[in-house]
């Protein structure tokens, strides 16, 4: 992960590329971008698409803006790299690659509480007789009954209704983390109607 000053945030993985405009004062809609990475698709020499190449040969720093890290990764992933990649092959394998030149940004507009700030870390809380894990969009926290082993999965599970709820929840164990700690499961629904906060109920299809 690279983080910049606080406006975006870039992660990536073998596969994919993700950009992402972090939440500021004022701005109630972000982008969010995909990039995919063919290199998780090429059996040979797909070094050439490895996200450490790409940064180092873009040059990527924390004082770019949104738009620069989105042209120069792409510049470099349809440029540069699909040149050193296709360099390596033989002539007869080397056809039909222009198709690595054809990848794009997949782009998409987003509310701002369902992107999380920087430095917002997940975490977990003990209650009297479960563990509840928390993040800036979402809770969650399963019965003290789950079996979650693979030959009988059994569970039931209790998450945020919508980003609001969990980042209210966030907020308020972040300030008292040991809130919920002489809750038991069979109160944690009265405890998060009394502080209106909205979550959902799923059962196992195998109970």
């Amino acid at each position: 992960m690279l983080a910049s000053d606080g406006s975006w945030r870039l992660t990536w993985d073998h596969s994919n590329w993700k950009l992402t405009e972090l939440p500021m004062k004022g701005k109630k809609v972000l982008r969010v971008a995909d990039l995919q990475n063919p290199g998780q698709r090429m059996q040979m020499h797909s070094s050439a698409f490895s996200a450490e190449n790409i940064m180092r040969m873009a040059h990527i720093g924390p004082s770019m803006t949104y738009d620069q890290v989105k042209d120069k990764i792409l510049a470099e992933q349809t440029g540069p790299s699909v040149d050193l990649f296709v360099s390596k092959l033989t002539p007869e394998q080397a056809k039909n690659q222009e198709w690595l030149r054809e990848v794009d940004w997949s782009e998409q507009k987003v509310h701002y509480l369902k992107v999380t700030p920087e430095n917002v870390e997940p975490f977990s809380v003990s209650c009297k007789d479960c563990v509840l894990k928390t993040s800036w969009t979402t809770f969650s926290v399963y019965s003290p009954s789950s079996d979650m082993q693979l030959s009988d999965p059994h569970y039931t599970v209790m998450s945020a209704s919508a980003p609001t709820a969990a980042r209210k929840l966030y907020q308020m164990l972040k300030v008292n983390p040991d809130a919920l700690k002489n809750i038991p499961w069979d109160k944690l629904d009265e405890f998060f109607k009394a502080n209106k906060i909205g979550y959902k109920t799923d059962y196992s299809t195998w109970s």
